[in-house]
């Protein structure tokens, strides 16, 4: 969505949803087999790669949820000489995630089902687990200038993150800069003729 505010010269409002949903099922039937290599008698030795002559199987059901909402503010105007813009952005993160697993082993029928595997716990495992997490901040950024000769801008971004350390989960970055396009004076203007663009900034 995107807004031109009519009252308000120079502004308009942003906003963007987006909505990631994964699904992943999965289901693996293994089945042992044997294989058999030429030995240099002229007879065959029988080779078998698995730890177990009965099939297993593992499944699982995994589901993620992940949702993201940026909303914009921007404006710019210029009054005579005087040029002034400024942009806030904020966004947010969240989701979710669950996941399911089992798998069992020495099957004595070949029926790929969890509840026909082999009864021994030995030969059964099960996991699964569930999370969450959210995060948010702010972009902010200021500018002036008069015409187009004496810059200046200050920017700084908010964030609340849950991938900061416990205890300092919010920061602030701020930055300030100025400059000065010293090819609009006229000392330069009138004797460096074959300079077109020089600026200072810090």
């Amino acid at each position: 969505i995107h807004q031109y505010i009519p009252f308000i010269k120079g502004l308009s409002l942003k906003a963007a949803f987006s909505d990631d949903w994964q699904l992943y099922e999965y289901k693996h039937w293994s089945t042992p087999y044997i294989s058999y290599r030429l030995n240099s008698s002229g007879g065959y030795d029988e080779i078998n790669g698995f730890e177990s002559t009965k099939p297993s199987l593992g499944e699982g059901d995994r589901k993620w949820n992940n949702y993201t909402f940026q909303g914009y503010a921007n404006y710019n105007n210029q009054f005579g000489k005087n040029s002034i813009a400024g942009l806030i952005v904020y966004e947010r993160r969240w989701g979710n995630a669950n996941v399911l697993e089992a798998s069992r082993s020495q099957y004595d029928f070949t029926i790929p089902e969890v509840n026909m595997g082999s009864p021994d716990h030995t030969y059964q495992a099960n996991d699964g687990y569930s999370s969450s997490y959210a995060q948010q901040g702010i972009v902010a950024r200021a500018s002036y200038n008069y015409n187009e000769k004496y810059l200046a801008e200050f920017a700084g971004r908010y964030d609340a993150t849950y991938l900061y350390a416990p205890g300092r989960r919010t920061a602030f970055f701020p930055s300030l800069s100025v400059g000065w396009r010293m090819s609009k004076e006229n000392f330069i203007q009138d004797t460096l003729h074959f300079v077109h663009d020089l600026k200072i900034r810090a």
